[in-house]
């Protein structure tokens, strides 16, 4: 029995299907006839075709084998093939996934070469942006927690929408929600800090620049706080909200925390040795940035005050009276300031071509 792959809509529902590859290096072929497929709920129109968009091929069964050779240099013949089935985007077979086992479904893969050491058959999925294979692997047995809970370290910093510039500010990461919620949905751990089995950095601190996957975790519950370092000042910046706070003379930032605050997803840090760091922190950025002038200056100050001024009036902390005497002292009007977002967006514009934190007219 060969494999399907693809991804179709039949009467809204996302379907895997069977196709024929066409040897494509970045692209896969489209679907050409349904053999058998994998229904896929809660997803519209828009992310099934980009699903269907980013999935990865190699170019040719040569290039293919090459690569199944070297990711999987310390794996049997048969996971070889797998591999290289996956790489050709050849459809899965879930009769014969299921009989290999938790052992062979989960084994580490040790490459010949590559910019990594380790990886397993549901990372390789996730990295090909396969998300057929990446269903079909979990619905066979493979485990989401594998090598450190690795596929979901991937999905939040390799998978984009091929419409979003990678130049942008804020990429749209949107495209790694579904890969996510199979991992939970599977089981995979919400709060982790296993790195992928590479070190302690939790989960929800590493989608640096995927707005949309850091909204989606603390949505479902992830602890915005965690840490494995243990609480002190240094380590404040070791954790996701620490790092936002702590690196507030950058606009990117204070724009994360200011859509974070608004939509309800700023929580206190429960460590008390943070608990005044978090007012501290914003207070010295007041300091460095109170006699702004310049439009970059002005800009960073704009956004500063703004999501301070939310925290605030959401009672995040009690602002020392130094504090409002700053954010009083040299307001930035809203007419000059401006978010590269627009209100609402986690992402920015494909039509956008600003870069970097410059001045805009989107104010919210």
């Amino acid at each position: 029995m060969r494999y399907m792959t693809g991804l179709c809509v039949f009467f809204g529902t996302l379907v895997l299907a069977c196709e024929e590859t066409s040897g494509q290096s970045a692209e896969c072929a489209s679907a050409t006839q349904s053999v058998e497929h994998i229904n896929i709920e809660g997803l519209n129109a828009e992310m099934v075709d980009v699903l269907q968009e980013i999935v990865k091929c190699l170019p040719s069964e040569e290039a293919a084998q090459e690569h199944a050779e070297n990711i999987g240099a310390n794996a049997a013949v048969g996971i070889q093939l797998i591999l290289k089935d996956l790489y050709l985007n050849t459809p899965p077979d879930l009769a014969t996934l299921r009989t290999l086992g938790a052992e062979n479904l989960n084994i580490v893969l040790h490459p010949r070469r590559d910019v990594f050491t380790h990886s397993t058959l549901l990372t390789e999925a996730v990295r090909q942006a396969n998300y057929a294979w990446t269903m079909a692997l979990l619905q066979s047995g493979a485990d989401p927690n594998g090598s450190g809970s690795l596929m979901a370290y991937v999905a939040v910093t390799e998978i984009w929408d091929p419409r979003s510039k990678w130049t942008a500010l804020f990429q749209d990461g949107a495209p790694a929600i579904p890969f996510l919620q199979a991992y939970l949905d599977f089981g995979g751990y919400l709060n982790t800090t296993q790195d992928g089995g590479y070190g302690n950095a939790p989960l929800i601190r590493s989608p640096v620049g995927n707005l949309a996957a850091t909204v989606f975790l603390l949505e479902q519950g992830a602890d915005p706080w965690l840490t494995e370092n243990p609480p002190r000042r240094l380590n404040f910046n070791s954790t996701m909200m620490g790092r936002y706070i702590f690196g507030s003379l950058a606009a990117d930032f204070n724009e994360i925390m200011y859509v974070l605050v608004t939509r309800g997803l700023y929580t206190p840090p429960p460590q008390p040795v943070y608990q005044p760091l978090v007012h501290d922190f914003y207070l010295e950025s007041l300091e460095e940035l109170s006699d702004a002038s310049g439009p970059e200056r002005r800009h960073k100050l704009w956004t500063l005050q703004k999501v301070v001024s939310a925290m605030i009036a959401r009672n995040a902390f009690e602002p020392s009276q130094r504090m409002l005497e700053l954010l009083a002292s040299n307001p930035i009007p809203d007419d000059e300031g401006g978010w590269v977002l627009p209100e609402g967006q986690l992402h920015q514009d494909y039509d956008d071509a600003r870069v970097g934190a410059t001045l805009g007219s989107n104010v919210w």
